[in-house]
């Protein structure tokens, strides 16, 4: 199951993946404030298995789980760190974005023949349908996705960013699937001034073929509440213990 939910996390923009530029901050211009909420399904599950809303303000990505409102993950570009916050334990774990670009470094790198590159993806090319419509596969393994236009390039580009680095977060926790594929399919919405509307990915899962499927909505403002849920993570960052990345359920 653990397994199961980094790859859901992979499939709705987790796998932050976090997309686009593996730089450790927004340009001056990425600043666009915004929401994105992804509902998530399993082909034959009638109720959603995540959903999430993702708020962007001022350079900082909050990604609250709304079905499980113990977990808050802050992505803080500013600060060069991801914070994993945990409202049951009182307890935050802190990820240096500078450590998860090395990891990934690391595992491109080890990928020393073409059946390495097979297995991590990352010879797999984007191809773009009629209609805007994506897909990347490799293994036994097919991202595809319909998209929708960006407000403008800043929220494109923000949202990419932030996919990328939740990808990458994924990959050090190990959860879900290597995220290059993904990066791919992100930076090429990205490069399109486009978000991902339905994105879905299939895999063989102990002789089982699945397939997730993610609906992503962007709201333009946001609203009281989101206001009010960024001040209260503000006191939880200062306030919970710290613990290692290890020790979060």
């Amino acid at each position: 199951m653990r397994s199961q939910s980094g790859v859901l996390r992979c499939v709705w923009g987790m796998c932050f993946v976090t997309l686009a530029s593996c730089g450790v901050a927004f340009a001056a211009d990425f600043q666009a404030s915004f929401v994105v909420t992804t509902v998530n399904h399993q082909a034959g599950v009638e109720a959603p298995v995540a959903t999430h809303r993702i708020v962007f303000d001022e350079g900082v990505v909050y990604d609250f789980d709304e079905l499980d409102d113990n977990s808050i993950t802050v992505f803080d570009t500013k600060r060069n760190r991801i914070v994993l916050l945990n409202r049951e334990l009182k307890s935050r774990a802190i990820v240096s974005m500078d450590q998860l670009t090395k990891f990934a470094a690391e595992m491109r790198a080890s990928a020393t023949t073409p059946e390495r590159k097979e297995k991590f993806g990352i010879s797999a090319e984007v191809q773009l349908d009629p209609g805007d419509k994506y897909r990347i596969a490799y293994g036994g393994i097919q991202y595809t996705s319909t998209s929708q236009p960006a407000k403008t390039e800043s929220v494109a580009k923000q949202f990419g960013q932030f996919a990328d680095w939740a990808c990458r977060l994924n990959m050090k926790r190990r959860l879900g699937i290597p995220p290059f594929v993904r990066m791919s399919l992100n930076a090429a919405l990205a490069s399109r001034n486009q978000l991902p509307l339905e994105l879905a990915v299939s895999f063989k899962q102990q002789n089982e073929m699945l397939r997730l499927s993610s609906l992503h909505t962007v709201s333009p403002q946001l609203s009281k509440r989101d206001h009010q849920r960024i001040d209260e993570v503000s006191g939880m960052i200062a306030l919970f213990k710290e613990i290692q990345l290890k020790e979060l359920p």
